[in-house]
């Protein structure tokens, strides 16, 4: 019974500890509208800022093209489809770090950006529409950004940048798959990405 006692108040501490740390630095909330060479995307940021440097995770919701981009006949660009509710999450961790700090109203900033999603493909070959995989997506960007203040503790974010996504099947069934690509171990493209996000900062 002590030891129980003794371990629920360390964990207590710790909660205790942890809330007191985070309330020492800067933090955000954010909602961002992505655009990758995956698809495009919303998704619901939260980061942590330590002097110079921001550290950020998100979780997201994939959105389904009614129509493709182009008729390029291209396998795996922007051709993310889903179609189970499983496929519509996306994943995001990033990595801001800010210069130009004596700025007083735009703060810009040099960023790594991470997605990861998993989801069949939807292309059109020969008129024929097809449906593969499903995959691992992998949206690996590096570019620059800003943010603009509004109003209070409310920013505005763009970001654009470009890098690889890698593509790696996932040898599992979906709904709607009626074709299969051959692909070995994965593929990689070149990709770019936009982003724009409206942040509040809260402290």
């Amino acid at each position: 019974m002590l030891k129980i006692l003794i371990s629920s108040k360390g964990s207590f501490l710790l909660i205790i500890l942890s809330v007191f740390t985070l309330k020492t630095y800067s933090q955000k909330v954010s909602m961002n509208y992505y655009s990758t060479g995956t698809g495009q995307s919303i998704t619901a940021n939260y980061s942590l800022m330590i002097n110079n440097n921001e550290f950020g995770v998100g979780i997201g919701y994939n959105i389904n093209r009614l129509i493709l981009p182009d008729d390029q006949e291209n396998i795996y660009y922007k051709r993310q489809f889903a179609t189970e509710p499983l496929h519509h999450l996306n994943t995001n961790v990033f990595y801001h770090r800010y210069i130009l700090s004596r700025l007083e109203h735009i703060n810009p900033f040099l960023f790594y950006d991470f997605q990861c999603k998993y989801s069949p493909a939807k292309t059109i070959i020969n008129n024929d529409i097809k449906y593969h995989g499903p995959y691992f997506w992998l949206d690996n960007t590096i570019g620059a950004g800003f943010n603009v203040n509004l109003l209070g503790n409310w920013y505005l974010q763009q970001k654009i940048g470009a890098g690889a996504h890698v593509i790696i099947p996932s040898d599992n069934d979906a709904s709607l798959v009626n074709a299969s690509m051959p692909i070995d171990k994965y593929e990689w493209e070149v990709i770019g990405l936009l982003n724009v996000g409206l942040i509040y900062k809260l402290d």
